[in-house]
């Protein structure tokens, strides 16, 4: 459409200008006839400087130099003259034209396509309400049940409910977490710490020991310490829990319920290594649910693990321990697994 108006435009400056010109040689013939017939060409002489029109010996009309400028103020006057019915205006200036804005050609909507176009109201629209009233708010001015003036208290309006109390800890009804307790969405919304130890294809590794310390282990004072060959506390007395970790692991041996593909529960008395169904059984990883709340310090918590079999760790050439590290894959409250 745009393409459409623009050719029909350009198609009209065309059109004009060959009508200048048009006029133009009008008036050069007009003053060349003039010429030939012996009478005083409309643009006499003045003083030495020659202002009327020549005829060259080849019998073709030829004009001074200077012969435009001196003699613009009759050439455009024969040209307004000539484009007033068409211009409806005395002075007609191109350049004018082709910048006005005023739409001289009268254009209608019709010719552009506009009756096309719905001609619908956002007012009409459903939701609109929300979206008028946030249009062109200032900042630090509020949007009644979306936002009370600071970005500290933005509410995810998840239901109906919630848009009235979607900054409540204590609602019953939030819809934007899973226990109905608000927690910010740039941090993890449970208590307990979730770990995931890899292990490799034909690991030799059948236990481990995570460590958890607030100050990246420089003063030697952990808040979390398993060791899972030690469940009990009898070997490693340094343990720091108060509440048992959930330990789950993969044994390739395993059959029945669950197989080899279910998580196997460490019980509270036996080493992972113990618990595995033969010498050749490989383990698969192990999955250790912290149940000791370390929520208070997760900004500033490390964890790192140390893989043990029966009688070793991992340790490097020069024997010497090699402790990795891990994150919490998430945070719960909860956790509950058939066995």
């Amino acid at each position: 459409m745009k393409n459409r108006l623009t050719r029909r435009h350009e198609g009209t400056k065309n059109t004009e200008s060959a009508r200048i010109a048009l006029s133009v040689l009008v008036v050069m013939a007009a003053l060349a006839l003039a010429v030939l017939a012996g009478k005083s060409p409309a643009y006499a002489q003045t003083g030495s400087v020659t202002k009327a029109v020549m005829v060259g010996t080849n019998g073709m009309v030829a004009t001074p130099s200077n012969f435009w400028q001196t003699n613009a103020p009759g050439i455009a006057s024969a040209v307004s003259t000539n484009f007033a019915p068409i211009t409806g205006a005395t002075n007609y200036t191109p350049a004018a034209h082709a910048s006005a804005t005023n739409n001289p050609h009268a254009v209608t909507k019709s010719q552009v396509g506009l009756t096309n176009v719905e001609n619908t109201a956002l007012s009409t629209w459903t939701g609109s309400t929300n979206l008028l009233s946030g249009i062109g708010v200032p900042e630090g001015s509020t949007i009644a049940g979306l936002y009370d003036g600071t970005m500290g208290s933005v509410a995810y309006a998840l239901d109906a409910d919630n848009a009235t109390h979607a900054n409540s800890a204590s609602s019953a009804n939030d819809a934007d977490t899973l226990d109905g307790n608000h927690a910010s969405a740039f941090e993890p919304k449970g208590a307990y710490a979730v770990i995931y130890i890899p292990l490799p294809a034909g690991s030799q590794w059948t236990d481990f020991k995570l460590k958890v310390a607030t100050d990246n282990f420089t003063s030697g004072q952990m808040v979390f310490f398993y060791h899972s060959a030690d469940p009990t506390k009898v070997v490693s007395a340094s343990q720091v829990w108060t509440n048992r970790p959930d330990v789950y692991f993969t044994d390739s041996g395993k059959t029945g319920t669950p197989n080899q593909r279910g998580w196997i529960k460490q019980n509270t008395t036996q080493s992972i290594f113990a618990m595995l169904t033969d010498a050749n059984s490989e383990v698969g990883g192990f999955l250790v649910i912290i149940k000791d709340d370390l929520s208070a310090d997760r900004d500033h918590l490390v964890f790192s693990y140390w893989l043990l079999d029966a009688s070793t760790g991992d340790t490097d050439p020069s024997n010497r321990e090699v402790w990795r590290p891990v994150w919490p894959q998430q945070w719960v409250n909860t956790f509950s697994l058939t066995q």
